[in-house]
């Protein structure tokens, strides 16, 4: 049995659990965490443990952020070039090409953009990857809002995966921990964080 030291709390994996999540590494973390409950039971693991072990033991999930023919922020897509669309022939600002990939302390995917960057006046700079997928398809996102990953894997970016909610709701399933949450549960752990929202604001405006 392997142990997994997560915030003092000694996990457990034997050489079957472990093998079997390396071979579906490359899946959505989201449905090879999904197929490992359904195998092998394992309630004391939640997302969250999952997700560490798999980057801790380098175990990809294989996308390599590269926006695929056929997607609207593909050159060659449906939508064509825009403002935000990948273009070749950009000249990346240092070693590191544009769209480099990398994932930052809390679990989010950044990429390397042809941007200005506000705080350096460098002409690229990184941003969530999650972010910029939105605004390739909708735009920015409204004032007083977030992105929400609908599976609660933050690797997974693909604009199905996305949705925006209110900070408020947002802070409420954080609260909930509805990433870490079974799929099934996830809609409603977020049907109640909007009506716990709304009665907080009701009884805020009713003093």
């Amino acid at each position: 049995m392997k142990k997994n030291n997560m915030k003092g709390c000694i996990i457990l994996y034997s050489n079957e659990e472990l093998a079997f999540i390396k071979a579906k590494c490359t899946l959505p973390r989201s449905e090879s965490y999904k197929l490992f409950q359904e195998k092998f039971n394992r309630n004391d693991v939640s997302f969250n443990n999952f997700t560490g072990l798999c980057k801790r033991k380098g175990w990809l999930t294989g996308r390599d952020g590269c926006f695929k023919k056929g997607h609207d922020g593909y050159k060659g897509g449906p939508g064509g070039p825009n403002k935000t669309s990948f273009k070749k022939g950009n000249i990346p600002a240092n070693t590191k090409p544009l769209y480099t990939e990398r994932t930052s302390k809390d679990g989010y995917i950044e990429i390397k953009v042809p941007e200005i960057n506000p705080y350096t006046g460098a002409k690229t700079r990184y941003r969530f990857k999650h972010q910029v997928v939105w605004e390739q398809h909708n735009g920015p996102v409204p004032k007083g809002h977030i992105l929400h990953f609908i599976d609660g894997d933050r690797t997974n970016c693909n604009i199905d995966n996305l949705e925006v909610i209110s900070r408020g709701v947002g802070a409420i399933m954080n609260k909930m921990q509805h990433s870490s949450m079974p799929d099934e549960i996830k809609p409603v752990v977020k049907t109640l964080a909007k009506l716990k929202h709304k009665q907080h604001k009701l009884n805020r405006e009713n003093g």
